[in-house]
Order: C-alpha cells, then sequence, then structure tokens
C-alpha cells in the first residue's frame, strides 16, 4: 500500500531477519529542506509463542516467567507496536459490547483470554510488583538460561538511547489528513497456537488495511548535521539489534520445542 505522506522518496531498502520482515525508508517532508525522515513499516506480524517458556521459567523460579513476560514485551513496545493478550483484553471488551445490543447475545462466540493466560499472569495471580528479570539467578536448563539472557540483552539494547521522536503538531496534522490508522502490529506475542489472543487478532486483521496505517517508528534526521545524522543512524542500528534479538528469543525457544517433539516421537516408536 503506497503511503499519502508527501514525500519525495530517496532511498528504500528491506532487511529479511529470516522471517521477520521490516521496510526501512527514506523520505524529504517537502516543506523543510534537508528534513529527512526515516520511517518503519511491517509487511506482516513476527508471531513470538511464549506460553510454555513463561510456564517453565515460573517452574525454575517463582516470579521468574511473569519477569519474562513483562520485561519483554515493554522492551519491544519501546520500539514497535505488539499485540498481546492486552489488545486481546480490548477487543473482548468491544465484542461483549457488541453483542448485548443484539437480540441474542449468546450465539456470538467471543474468546475467552483467562483460560489460555499461563497461571503466573492471571490476575488472581498475577503481581503488581514484578521483580527485575536481573534480579534473579539464572536458570539451570541452558535453553532457559539462553532465553534469559536473550531477554535481558533485549532489555539492555532497547534502553540504550530514546525512542527518536517528531514534533507532536506535525505528526497529528498527517494523521489527520491522512486519516491514518494505528500502526500495523509489527509482533504478535502470543501464548499457544488457537489462543483467545491470536484469535482477537485474527478478528482484528479482516479490518486493517481498510485505513492507511501509521509507521511503527519515524526517526527525524537533518542531512547538514552531522551529530542529528549519527544519532539518527544508531537509532536505526539500535532498532535492528532489537530485531535481531527478537528473532533469538524465537529461535531458543522453537528450539526447545522441537527437542520436546522429537523426544516424545523416540518414545512412541520404542514403546511400539
Amino acid at each position: 500500500m503506497a503511503l499519502p505522506y508527501t514525500f519525495i522518496v530517496v532511498f528504500m531498502s528491506a532487511w529479511r531477519i529470516r522471517s521477520f520482515c521490516t521496510v526501512i525508508g527514506a523520505f524529504v517532508w517537502s516543506t523543510s529542506p534537508g528534513q529527512l525522515f526515516f520511517i518503519l513499516n511491517t509487511e506482516s506480524s513476527f508471531a513470538l509463542g511464549v506460553g510454555d517458556a513463561i510456564t517453565e521459567l515460573e517452574n525454575a523460579y517463582a516470579g521468574l516467567g511473569q519477569a519474562f513476560y513483562d520485561t519483554l514485551r515493554e522492551a519491544l513496545y519501546r520500539w514497535i507496536r505488539v499485540y498481546d493478550d492486552m489488545d486481546a483484553r480490548e477487543r473482548i471488551e468491544q465484542m461483549n459490547e457488541w453483542a448485548e445490543g443484539e437480540e441474542d447475545p449468546e450465539s456470538y462466540e467471543i474468546p475467552k483470554l483467562e483460560q489460555d493466560l499461563p497461571s503466573c499472569l492471571k490476575d488472581k495471580q498475577r503481581s503488581d510488583t514484578a521483580r527485575p528479570l536481573a534480579s534473579f539467578s539464572l536458570p539451570a536448563l541452558p535453553w532457559l538460561r539462553e532465553l534469559v539472557e536473550a531477554t535481558i540483552e533485549l532489555n539492555r539494547v532497547s534502553h540504550s538511547m530514546e525512542r527518536p521522536r517528531v514534533d507532536e503538531e506535525w505528526l497529528d496534522r498527517e494523521r489527520n489528513y491522512h486519516s491514518l490508522d494505528l500502526p500495523l502490529p509489527a509482533v504478535l506475542l502470543y501464548f499457544r497456537a488457537g489462543d483467545a489472543v491470536m484469535a482477537c487478532f485474527d478478528d482484528e486483521c479482516e479490518h486493517w488495511g481498510q485505513e492507511t496505517p501509521e509507521p511503527n517508528l519515524i526517526i527525524p534526521l537533518r542531512a547538514d548535521d552531522q551529530a542529528n545524522v549519527r544519532q539518527a543512524l544508531t537509532a536505526i542500528e539500535t532498532l535492528m539489534q532489537v530485531l535481531v534479538l527478537t528473532v533469538r528469543i524465537k529461535t531458543t525457544i522453537q528450539s526447545r520445542e522441537k527437542t520436546t517433539c522429537d523426544s516424545a516421537l523416540m518414545s512412541e516408536a520404542n514403546l511400539n
């Protein structure tokens, strides 16, 4: 979908980090000579399932599963839009409101989020004062240790600099003039395949794309200011590190799932 901004395209580059696809482009804002904007758009959402990992971390140390999840989502949200259980909860509230206005509200199939949440994230169990992830001892299991280390590094990189900001008045004008929609989620953070988070995400997907989405990230850059150029390039490097570490976290989780699946198949074969 073409962006409606009043910019002149300078160049467009795409990075494909395995299944994580992002597009970063540089544009000239025509009303201010020398003003560039690097923008981040996503072609699709990067699905990251973390339910089993949260459960095993919580079994290793009480509170570790919640600390992992909270740290992961907050670190990602500093740079990109994430679709998670909070978005699903809002969607379910909307669905319930819509159903109440119908003659037969019971006929609506509304996802049930609470049953799909890991125990430590359920309302009655979730702590409002979770410990920082880095305050826990590393788990003994190698894959859990790698997972925690990668998430701690992700959090460090994410907070290594402030997210770039653009002039709010200019951004509001662009939003209003072009009727921009919310940014498309760059990451889908779910618990298990087919859970309520995925169901709500799929339901909302049907409506996305009707309006042009706002970019996930806009990095302003002035070509005549060397310090500003260095800062903008540092922001892009930080973003790329965030994406690479996100892929590393998914790879660690998937490697564990594959090992568990292979072990189950081998046990079944031995029984036969």
